[in-house]
């Protein structure tokens, strides 16, 4: 219990990291330049990346210990309208004798994790709503993505998969409600035999048979915005994984966002009031919608995720020799 207590310990700093820059990486401005940010760990390993057009970062980590291996994988992309986030992490221990004539296992862990953020400055609500000078509006968000966690059935250990997503919009500037905040998580994970799930915000509408992976639209809180006025919307995704074992069990953890999250998505972008409609040049955004949206690709660092994936088969394949 103090083993999974650490864990979530250091899931919650890589949340909070990811929280951070989206808030304090991200300056009041108004401009119809967007703001890309994307940011990976990996075991001791990390990257990030910030510009005005479509970033990438990828970091990936391998340490060969005398009594096992320990691998993980973190990647995050951010681009108009769209962005993906991956972590991925796994155990493979391996007798070892610690003492002359005595065998045994030591403790291995590993995390990897990913986060990608874009912010646009320029959204302008326009249009009348009963006179009223604001209107109520919330965002249609595409995400996709697989969480898995396992362990051997032989030894003790730990795996959890989470992903998370904080949103804001309002007016740019300090303490307005473009900060981003917190709307929603979903976590899976192995405790000792056990699996369990937990969804919060956004994600709670997930039946139980989508705990493992979804494909769908999700709806962001509302928030009341000026008409007429430039409008900031700052977007977050943030996936994570990692394992801990002391006992000699094979554990892995993925948490594949990397073609995750989709602004729209051939839909309105936002759910708007009758006689209200949306712009952005830094969005692409034209009259509620994206015309020129695409199906999101596999990002630069495509080879980082297939290089996580490849070793997470590998390690289930000697997972199922071992039980």
């Amino acid at each position: 219990m103090i083993e999974f207590d650490r864990i979530k310990h250091r899931l919650h700093i890589l949340f909070k990291i990811a929280f951070l820059i989206g808030v304090i990486g991200l300056p009041a401005r108004v401009s119809a330049t967007p703001l890309f940010s994307a940011s990976a760990g990996a075991g001791q390993n990390n990257d990030s990346q910030t510009n005005n057009s479509g970033v990438t970062a990828g970091a990936s980590y391998n340490r060969e210990r005398e009594w096992g291996i320990e691998q993980s994988a973190g990647l995050a992309y951010a681009d108009t309208g769209r962005m993906g986030a991956f972590g991925s992490a796994s155990v493979q221990p391996q007798l070892y004798e610690y003492d002359q004539g005595l065998f045994g296992y030591g403790r291995l862990t590993s995390s990897g994790g990913g986060s990608a953020l874009i912010r646009f400055d320029d959204i302008v609500f326009s249009g009348a709503v009963n006179g009223a000078s604001s209107a109520l509006v919330s965002t249609n968000i595409f995400i996709e993505g697989i969480l898995n966690a396992s362990g051997s059935s032989f030894g003790r250990g730990l795996s959890s998969a989470n992903v998370s997503v904080s949103y804001g919009l309002g007016v740019p500037g300090p303490g307005s409600t473009a900060v981003l905040q917190t709307i929603g998580t979903d976590s899976y994970g192995y405790n000792n035999g056990t699996f369990s799930s937990s969804t919060s915000g956004i994600f709670s509408v997930l039946q139980p048979t989508e705990a493992q992976g979804f494909s769908r639209f999700f709806e962001s809180p509302t928030f009341e915005v000026p008409l007429n006025t430039p409008v900031s919307l700052g977007i977050q995704l943030a996936a994570s994984a990692s394992v801990s074992t002391q006992d000699g069990g094979n554990m892995s953890a993925l948490a594949d966002f990397s073609h995750s999250l989709i602004l729209g998505h051939g839909e309105p972008v936002f759910v708007l009031p009758d006689g209200v409609t949306a712009n952005s040049v830094g969005a692409g955004i034209v009259n509620n919608r994206i015309p020129s949206q695409l199906t999101v690709p596999i990002p630069p660092a495509g080879g980082l995720l297939a290089s996580a994936l490849t070793a997470l088969i590998s390690l289930s394949a000697s997972r199922r020799k071992m039980t």
